[in-house]
């Protein structure tokens, strides 16, 4: 089984309940994406891109993808995912025949398990989806973005902290 490590930190906004009240408070926990140990991986693994993920992130590049930001070999933990978008925490995988094998499935179930507990979505595309028929591979990635889309709802730290005021006093 995978396991993951991390060691830097970083800071979290966190409501913190107390017996009247409710706060916002940061707290410190470990950084587990794109953590500095990994940039020069992340930055070879961009120069040795596959010609499909070349083809694919020319989509995604510049908010191609309604409006979202992704980032290329973005990493989580000691993983590096092909494409990244943090505000929908969707990862996108372009999988050549190096992912056929047993093992490499295996890895690969593994890995994204690992991966999915910090809340992270997958979509899994084949390298020869990208290459044959890329719009195919473009509106599975937008089907995925709507289906996200649909379950987020967007507050605001503010928003937050005076629903659960206003919870409270109700009680």
């Amino acid at each position: 089984m995978l396991q993951v490590h991390t060691n830097s930190d970083s800071t979290f906004p966190l409501l913190v309940e107390e017996s009247d009240r409710v706060r916002l408070e940061t707290r410190t926990m470990n950084k587990i994406f794109n953590q500095k140990i990994q940039k020069e991986k992340r930055r070879a693994l961009r120069k040795r891109s596959t010609r499909s993920e070349h083809m694919l992130w020319q989509n995604l590049r510049n908010r191609g993808i309604d409006g979202f930001k992704f980032r290329r070999q973005f990493s989580v933990g000691p993983f590096v995912l092909d494409f990244y978008c943090p505000e929908l925490k969707l990862a996108i995988e372009v999988d050549g025949y190096s992912h056929d094998s047993e093992e490499a499935k295996k890895y690969d179930a593994e890995r994204q398990e690992i991966i999915e507990t910090y809340g992270v979505v997958f979509v899994r595309i084949r390298d020869e989806e990208v290459k044959e028929n890329i719009e195919l591979a473009i509106i599975k990635i937008k089907d995925q973005v709507k289906k996200i889309k649909s379950n987020l709802t967007l507050f605001s730290p503010f928003e937050i902290v005076r629903a659960l005021l206003l919870s409270q006093e109700k009680r």
